[in-house]
């Protein structure tokens, strides 16, 4: 049925009499939803369109002799713009019908996923143009530049099984035993025809993260151990090479006497893995003591917010995924105060997007004793700011931190939250990559979105809190994620969630107002800033120009009054979208739209949700874009007309 309407719509195009100016037309009623579907059947499609001066009807039928449309507009073609417009609607319908059910789609066993991202990173390490300085010891430690300058330090274990340890940030997380740099080493290495590896002495006893056995603190020396070295490795590790789990806590002991031993290397890896421990066992303490005092938090606190608030406070990382509207926002000021208190923290920084700057900054100022500086100016007036700032919040927003890292890794914060993240959940992107480089002590994220919405994006954010938690990223995505057969990067659902919501649990809580209903008032209102786009600016200053120009008379005429009359109404409707303005023009932005999918799609979580959402506009040209943006996301809706007096 798609391609009888897709086929049809192709022969329209062609028509002689189906000009360019028609087919812009058809394409603008299309695109800004002024098409609605009314009625459908097998063969029979009722659509209304709402065109610039009057409402039209169509009616698509399919017949045996084809796609026939009619329109009431009595025009003298039988294909007018409404009916190109119809088609275009109507083969959106029907392609929105014939979408794979979400979840479906190829999932990989874990032998599977291994092979696909040891092969994507073979095909890379055959294509890099790698610098590499063997060292005499063919076991290394060898040294390999990237074509981006980035040094990393590399050590052969087994030449055959090409195994062995890389510094870089990759090996780390992986849990492969190798990457692309080794790879490409082993390769130029065997290419060479270097020296066999029996026979030489591996240059110390390694003390590692043991990646095919979940990172657990391990030993590698493939000769007789030194007397000193056996007898200090026999009293901390077991007989398979790894520590045992009672001696962890005394592994200090461990490193203290390996510092006089010449021989054993400890990598750092270890020693950032018993850093971890040890901050994990001093914060359970600290939360076994030590209560918090919330004299300094100027806000009457529901006791749901004070249970997020001490879940995030002696959390190293916590996210708050409350749903909109539960005062994510307060939770969050209210934690870095408490920080302050417990931890002797003395600087946070808040990352946020550009629009909600001043918000956050007169909500701290609100809700706290504590003085908020928004990071702004020239490049000198933010070093100033970060290097000279006794203000405990700085506010910035995420373009911002890639200007500004190098300040950031000098002047680092204690504590950072990031409100929403949405521009790290891309686990690729530059700012993401940014954001994870600054350094801080803890760190909370705030979201309104439910873990389910796309996994994907999760593991960027928990990436950013804490890297070992749900890595490597290729099992996690075979353990969770569906993936289409043809485009093999392309996810097309999740399952398992049950098992990822408790892998989650350590640092993830999320409450919804139906959970904590009891302890709401009755109605709650919340702002949400929205930046508007340059051309909804220019459009503003215009009209903005225009009142100016009116109220600068010295009498004005009743038609002046009807014209100030309409130019404030066109600065509040360009401030909707500008196809409320200029409808004729085929493209039309609107930041508030966009905001408001974002919400009702992923903080509300609309398509899993069995709730009803009221939405009101002034317009009703924006009630249609609205109602499009909700059928291309299979949404159903109802538009209603009512005066100010019906609505109370």
């Amino acid at each position: 049925m798609l391609d009888l309407i897709k086929n049809h719509l192709a022969a329209v195009k062609a028509r002689p009499a189906v000009t360019p100016l028609v087919l812009r037309k058809a394409h603008a009623l299309y695109v800004n939803g002024q098409c609605q579907m009314l009625t459908c059947a097998r063969d029979h499609f009722q659509l209304a369109i709402d065109d610039e001066f009057k409402d039209f009807d169509l009616v698509v039928e399919l017949t045996a002799e084809g796609v026939v449309t009619r329109c009431n507009c009595r025009a003298a073609e039988a294909e007018c713009h409404h009916a190109v417009a119809g088609l275009l609607e109507l083969s959106d319908f029907l392609a929105r019908e014939e979408l794979p059910e979400a979840g479906s789609g190829q999932t990989y066993t874990r032998e599977g996923m291994i092979k696909r991202v040891l092969d994507e990173r073979r095909e890379k390490a055959e294509q890099a143009e790698y610098r590499i300085d063997f060292a005499d010891n063919p076991h290394g430690e060898h040294e390999l530049l990237t074509e981006k300058g980035r040094l990393y330090k590399l050590t052969f274990r087994y030449i055959e099984a090409e195994q062995g340890y890389c510094s870089c940030p990759d090996y780390r997380t992986n849990k492969l035993g190798t990457c692309k740099h080794l790879m490409h080493a082993f390769d130029r290495f065997k290419k060479r025809g270097g020296p066999p590896l029996a026979g030489q002495d591996y240059p110390f006893v390694e003390i590692f993260l043991d990646p095919q056995r979940d990172n657990r603190i391990a030993w590698f020396y493939p000769h007789e151990l030194p007397a000193a070295a056996a007898e200090l490795i026999a009293g901390f590790f077991a007989a398979d090479s790894t520590l045992t789990a009672e001696k962890t806590a005394d592994f200090l002991a461990f490193i203290e006497a390996a510092r006089e031993l010449k021989e054993i290397l400890i990598r750092p890896e270890v020693l950032a893995a018993m850093e971890e421990y040890f901050e994990e066992r001093l914060l359970a303490e600290i939360r076994e003591k030590r209560r918090p005092d919330y004299a300094r938090v100027r806000a009457e606190l529901f006791p749901y917010q004070k249970e997020g608030i001490e879940f995030a406070l002696y959390r190293k990382g916590a996210i708050i995924a409350d749903e909109m509207g539960l005062g994510k926002t307060l939770q969050a000021i209210a934690t870095a105060v408490l920080k302050k208190d417990l931890f002797g923290f003395a600087r946070t920084l808040i990352v946020c997007p550009a629009s909600l700057k001043d918000q956050w900054q007169k909500e701290i100022e609100r809700f706290s004793t504590e003085r908020a500086v928004v990071v702004q100016g020239t490049p000198e007036e933010r070093a100033a700011c970060y290097r000279d700032s006794d203000a405990y919040f700085l506010i910035c927003n995420y373009e911002a931190t890639l200007r500004d890292l190098p300040l950031l890794q000098k002047y680092a914060p204690d504590f950072i939250i990031l409100d929403e993240a949405q521009r790290i959940k891309n686990y690729e992107t530059q700012t993401a990559g940014v954001v994870k480089q600054i350094p801080r002590k803890h760190a909370l994220v705030i979201t309104g979105t439910p873990i389910e919405n796309r996994l994907v994006d999760l593991y960027s954010i928990v990436d950013f809190l804490d890297p070992q938690l749900l890595a490597p990223l290729w099992e996690f995505s075979y353990q969770h994620c569906c993936f289409d057969p043809r485009q093999r990067n392309k996810i097309t659902g999740y399952y398992n969630l049950r098992s990822l919501k408790e892998r989650l649990r350590p640092i993830l809580i999320r409450r919804e107002k139906k959970d904590v209903i009891r302890q709401l008032p009755h109605i709650t209102h919340h702002d949400v800033p929205v930046d508007l786009h340059p051309r909804q600016i220019d459009h503003h200053a215009s009209y903005a120009n225009g009142v100016a120009q009116i109220l600068r008379k010295k009498f004005m005429t009743p038609f002046d009054l009807q014209k100030l009359q309409l130019l404030l109404a066109k600065m509040r409707m360009v401030c909707d979208s500008t196809f409320l303005v200029e409808p004729e023009e085929e493209i039309h932005y609107s930041p508030k739209l966009d905001q408001l999918r974002h919400i009702l799609l992923d903080q509300f979580d609309l398509r899993r949700s069995p709730r009803k959402i009221v939405i009101f506009s002034e317009w009703v040209r924006m009630n249609q874009l609205i109602g499009r943006m909700l059928r291309e996301n299979n949404l159903g809706y109802e538009i209603g007309r009512a005066s100010c007096r019906e609505r109370v």
